[in-house]
């Protein structure tokens, strides 16, 4: 008897998607924007190869260098976002980890962003938050701390 790999395809094809939806795989477009293909580097770079590029590149774009050239100055604002996330550490870090969801996070101020970051203890169990989503999924989110 043949078996099908049809249940193998689909559990890879919804690994996919859920990784997908994570961030965990970024996007040509956001491989497109990211800071290190602006600045023409790698993620092994070190503060100095950044430092090197952006200056390089600044130079080449910057709208007192190309008056009225409108793609110089859009590229020269690229550059300088590129430059403020790579050059700071904290920034550079949750970029690593989290993409350009994880520094709109960081705006948002969500501390769960932060590597070191240790939920609160609200004194529930693990049967406790069970229970809470099997009622959330029934009857839609609802706030557990009024009832």
């Amino acid at each position: 008897m043949r078996k099908s790999g049809a249940p193998l395809i689909l559990l890879l094809l919804l690994f996919q998607l859920q990784t997908s939806q994570a961030g965990w795989i970024y996007s040509s477009n956001e491989n497109k924007n990211s800071p290190y293909n602006i600045l023409g580097l790698s993620r092994k770079s070190t503060s100095r190869d950044i430092k090197k590029a952006y200056r390089k590149l600044s130079l080449l774009h910057h709208p007192d260098r190309n008056p009225g050239d409108t793609t110089a100055t859009e590229t020269f604002a690229r550059l300088v976002t590129a430059h403020d996330i790579l050059s700071d550490s904290t920034k550079r870090e949750i970029y690593d980890r989290l993409g350009h969801a994880g520094l709109e996070r960081l705006k948002d101020e969500d501390p769960t962003v932060e590597k070191d970051y240790v939920p609160p203890d609200d004194g529930l169990t693990f049967l406790d938050r069970f229970i809470q989503r099997i009622f959330s999924s029934i009857f839609g989110n609802t706030d557990w701390d009024d009832l």
